[in-house]
């Protein structure tokens, strides 16, 4: 098993700043939360991660097909449920930059579903909690 490290580090309000392997983002709340919108939220992140993922795993198929995959895109949407609160349901939507047949259709659903972050919410890892002072 590798081991990989990310370290989020309180700024102010509701900010942090997310660091992995030298690059970092921000990640804040709404004004409407009571932040000050300067970041996605940790759930939009979420979304952000499963998006680019599918489309790192649709851009390795389409390569071999297309030439120019400008157009190319990946929508997320999501619905929260309850009890507990959570993303209950997730919707990607894929654009390729060009109709595709059924057969390729398939093949791109086939090559997305090898996408790490989805094959990690379909069969959900052991999460461990440690305080350390």
């Amino acid at each position: 098993m590798i081991g990989m490290s990310v370290v989020v580090k309180y700024l102010n309000g509701t900010k942090f700043e997310v660091t992995c392997r030298g690059h970092s983002i921000i990640s804040d709340q709404p004004e409407s939360e009571q932040g000050t919108d300067q970041g996605m939220t940790p759930v939009e992140l979420l979304n952000a991660s499963l998006s680019a993922c599918s489309a790192y795993f649709a851009s390795l198929f389409l390569k071999r097909r297309i030439q120019d995959l400008k157009g190319l895109e990946v929508r997320s949407t999501w619905q929260y449920s309850e009890n507990p609160h959570r993303v209950g349901t997730i919707t990607l939507t894929i654009i390729p930059p060009r109709a595709l047949t059924k057969q390729e259709e398939r093949g791109l659903l086939k090559s997305i579903e090898q996408c790490t972050i989805e094959n990690t919410l379909r069969h959900t890892p052991e999460i461990r909690l440690e305080i350390k002072g």
